[in-house]
Protein backbone atom coordinates (compact mmCIF):
# COMPACT_ATOMS: atom_id res chain seq x y z
CA UNK A 1 0.00 0.00 0.00
CA UNK A 2 1.27 3.40 -0.92
CA UNK A 3 0.00 6.87 -0.21
CA UNK A 4 -2.11 8.01 -3.14
CA UNK A 5 -0.82 11.55 -2.99
CA UNK A 6 2.96 11.49 -3.13
CA UNK A 7 3.20 15.27 -2.76
CA UNK A 8 3.75 15.85 0.93
CA UNK A 9 3.48 19.64 0.92
CA UNK A 10 1.08 21.32 3.32
CA UNK A 11 -2.49 21.20 2.10
CA UNK A 12 -4.22 24.46 1.32
CA UNK A 13 -7.68 25.28 2.67
CA UNK A 14 -9.01 24.80 -0.87
CA UNK A 15 -7.48 21.32 -1.09
CA UNK A 16 -8.91 20.36 2.29
CA UNK A 17 -12.33 21.63 1.19
CA UNK A 18 -12.07 19.57 -2.02
CA UNK A 19 -11.20 16.46 0.03
CA UNK A 20 -14.20 17.11 2.28
CA UNK A 21 -16.50 17.41 -0.73
CA UNK A 22 -15.24 14.09 -2.14
CA UNK A 23 -15.59 12.50 1.31
CA UNK A 24 -19.24 13.65 1.56
CA UNK A 25 -19.98 11.43 -1.44
CA UNK A 26 -17.61 8.54 -0.67
CA UNK A 27 -18.31 7.86 3.00
CA UNK A 28 -22.12 7.68 2.97
CA UNK A 29 -21.95 5.17 0.10
CA UNK A 30 -19.38 3.00 1.90
CA UNK A 31 -21.20 3.25 5.23
CA UNK A 32 -24.46 2.16 3.64
CA UNK A 33 -22.84 -0.79 1.85
CA UNK A 34 -20.90 -2.06 4.87
CA UNK A 35 -23.73 -1.44 7.35
CA UNK A 36 -25.84 -3.87 5.31
CA UNK A 37 -23.06 -6.45 5.30
CA UNK A 38 -22.38 -6.08 9.05
CA UNK A 39 -26.08 -5.90 9.88
CA UNK A 40 -26.16 -2.63 11.81
CA UNK A 41 -28.06 0.61 11.53
CA UNK A 42 -26.44 3.99 12.08
CA UNK A 43 -27.29 7.63 12.59
CA UNK A 44 -25.66 10.59 10.86
CA UNK A 45 -22.50 10.44 8.77
CA UNK A 46 -20.40 13.57 9.27
CA UNK A 47 -17.18 14.58 7.54
CA UNK A 48 -14.69 16.53 9.61
CA UNK A 49 -11.18 17.83 9.30
CA UNK A 50 -9.62 16.34 12.41
CA UNK A 51 -6.05 16.56 13.57
CA UNK A 52 -5.79 13.31 15.53
CA UNK A 53 -8.61 10.92 14.57
CA UNK A 54 -9.52 9.05 11.42
CA UNK A 55 -13.05 8.32 12.54
CA UNK A 56 -15.35 7.92 15.49
CA UNK A 57 -18.68 6.38 16.43
CA UNK A 58 -20.97 7.84 19.08
CA UNK A 59 -23.13 5.78 21.42
CA UNK A 60 -26.09 6.85 19.25
CA UNK A 61 -24.46 5.37 16.15
CA UNK A 62 -23.46 8.69 14.60
CA UNK A 63 -20.30 8.34 12.54
CA UNK A 64 -17.56 10.90 11.91
CA UNK A 65 -14.79 10.54 9.33
CA UNK A 66 -11.70 12.60 8.65
CA UNK A 67 -11.62 14.10 5.15
CA UNK A 68 -7.86 13.44 5.00
CA UNK A 69 -8.68 9.76 4.54
CA UNK A 70 -9.41 10.63 0.92
CA UNK A 71 -5.60 10.69 0.49
CA UNK A 72 -5.29 7.10 1.77
CA UNK A 73 -5.58 3.90 -0.28
CA UNK A 74 -9.13 2.62 -0.83
CA UNK A 75 -8.66 -0.43 1.41
CA UNK A 76 -7.61 1.86 4.29
CA UNK A 77 -10.70 4.02 3.76
CA UNK A 78 -12.89 0.91 3.81
CA UNK A 79 -11.13 -0.36 6.94
CA UNK A 80 -11.92 2.85 8.84
CA UNK A 81 -15.58 2.60 7.77
CA UNK A 82 -15.79 -1.04 8.89
CA UNK A 83 -13.94 -0.24 12.14
CA UNK A 84 -16.42 2.50 13.08
CA UNK A 85 -19.47 0.43 12.08
CA UNK A 86 -18.23 -2.49 14.19
CA UNK A 87 -18.27 -0.13 17.18
CA UNK A 88 -22.06 -0.12 16.86
CA UNK A 89 -21.90 -3.81 17.88
CA UNK A 90 -18.95 -3.52 20.27
CA UNK A 91 -18.28 -0.06 21.77
CA UNK A 92 -14.69 -1.01 22.70
CA UNK A 93 -11.55 -2.57 21.27
CA UNK A 94 -12.03 -6.01 22.83
CA UNK A 95 -11.23 -9.33 21.17
CA UNK A 96 -14.91 -9.52 20.22
CA UNK A 97 -14.64 -6.16 18.45
CA UNK A 98 -11.57 -7.19 16.43
CA UNK A 99 -13.29 -10.47 15.55
CA UNK A 100 -16.17 -8.45 14.06
CA UNK A 101 -13.73 -6.38 11.99
CA UNK A 102 -11.87 -9.49 10.84
CA UNK A 103 -15.11 -11.18 9.72
CA UNK A 104 -15.59 -8.38 7.20
CA UNK A 105 -11.96 -7.57 6.39
CA UNK A 106 -9.67 -10.56 7.01
CA UNK A 107 -6.61 -8.47 6.03
CA UNK A 108 -7.53 -5.45 8.19
CA UNK A 109 -4.14 -5.53 9.93
CA UNK A 110 -2.49 -4.30 6.71
CA UNK A 111 -4.63 -1.15 6.91
CA UNK A 112 -3.86 -0.70 10.61
CA UNK A 113 -0.16 -0.94 9.79
CA UNK A 114 -0.53 1.57 6.94
CA UNK A 115 -2.25 4.07 9.24
CA UNK A 116 0.51 3.66 11.84
CA UNK A 117 3.33 4.14 9.33
CA UNK A 118 1.80 6.60 6.85
CA UNK A 119 -1.12 8.20 8.69
CA UNK A 120 1.01 10.62 10.65
CA UNK A 121 2.44 11.95 7.39
CA UNK A 122 -1.07 12.82 6.25
CA UNK A 123 -1.92 14.52 9.54
CA UNK A 124 1.29 16.58 9.39
CA UNK A 125 0.25 18.01 6.01
CA UNK A 126 -2.29 20.23 7.76
CA UNK A 127 -0.53 21.36 10.92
Amino acid sequence: MKMLESNRARLTNEEIQALAERAKITFPELVSRYANIIGVSYGRVTIRHQKTRWGSCSSKGNLNFNCLLMLAPQDVIEYVVVHELCHIKQMNHSKAFWAEVEKILPDYKDSVKWLKTEGGKLMRRVR
